[in-house]
Formats: C-alpha cells, sequence, structure tokens
C-alpha cells in the first residue's frame, strides 16, 4: 500500500479482506486507507466505483464454487472504464506447489490455472486485455530479467490485467 500510496499521493486507497482480524491488522499498518469485508453492503453499486484494483493471492483461498460470485462482487465495485489485476500463484510450478502444501497458512487452498480464471472472468463479462507468467525479480537483480521469457512455466506467478 505505501508505494501506491507513493505513487498516487492525491488518490484514495482501499483495501479488503474476508477476516476482520485481518482487516484490523491492515489498519494498524496503512492508517491512510479505508477497510472493508467483501461481504459488507458496500460491495454494491451504491459504494465508491473503482477505477483499478488489485486482487493479490486471494483466489485460491476461496473455494472454487465460490470464485463466481466473488468476481461478480469484485466486478460491481469498478467504474465503467475500470481495470482489475489479478495475481496468484502458478499451479504447474514444482516449487509453489511445495511451499502451498506446506504452509499451514495455505492448508485450504486449491490452486487455480491462468486458463480457469480467464473462464471465470469471461463468465462474468470482463474483457480480459493481457496475461502472462511472471517472476518478479527484484530490481538488484534485473540482469536476470532476460531469464523470465525462457522460464514462463516455471515462474512464480502469473498475471491477468482486464
Amino acid at each position: 500500500m505505501q508505494f501506491l500510496r507513493e505513487k498516487f499521493p492525491d488518490s484514495k486507497l482501499f483495501g479488503t479482506d474476508i477476516s476482520q482480524k485481518g482487516i484490523e491488522i491492515a489498519k494498524s499498518q496503512n492508517p491512510y486507507c479505508e477497510f472493508f469485508t467483501l461481504d459488507d453492503q458496500k460491495t454494491d453499486k451504491s459504494f465508491y466505483q473503482f477505477d483499478l484494483i488489485f486482487v493479490t493471492g486471494v483466489f485460491y483461498h476461496i473455494h472454487p464454487a465460490e470464485r463466481l460470485i466473488n468476481i461478480e462482487k469484485i466486478k460491481n465495485l469498478l467504474s465503467n472504464n475500470g481495470c482489475l489485476f489479478i495475481f496468484e500463484h502458478n499451479p504447474y510450478n514444482p516449487i509453489t506447489r511445495k511451499l502451498v502444501r506446506e504452509c499451514p497458512f495455505d492448508k485450504d487452498a486449491v490452486l487455480l490455472t491462468k486458463s480457469e480464471m480467464i473462464k471465470l472472468l469471461e463468465r462474468s463479462n470482463f474483457k480480459v486485455d493481457t496475461t502472462r507468467y511472471c517472476l518478479f525479480i527484484p530490481p538488484k537483480f534485473s540482469y536476470l530479467l532476460k531469464l523470465e521469457k525462457n522460464i514462463d512455466w516455471f515462474t512464480i506467478g502469473w498475471a491477468i490485467f482486464c
């Protein structure tokens, strides 16, 4: 959130979580943001309409049967020309699978593929502009960026821009 605050100092920043405890922690670390749960009444069209929504590492924690309804809730929060950015783990990466399998926080997680997410987005009438696999190499190691194009099957995650 701090990065967004620095890059867009005149913008209002919001965050959401399904956990009230998670929201309390986020509030304490980001006092300049407003937080709400997706179950709040604020997910209808009468609440704010956002120009940009980031969803990072969330959908693999949502039961597959509930993913579409959550996409619809997110869609209701987007302005008419709003953009959605989704980043999720790459289930084809064996290291990712191992980390998720061994992480207590991910106990009930169900990884999803990029094509599964695209299908869900299309069912909600999203137009998918760009998709890609990404590694997120730190700037300190930028000389390794050339590698990313050659190992996209192995990269940490995937991203979708709508």
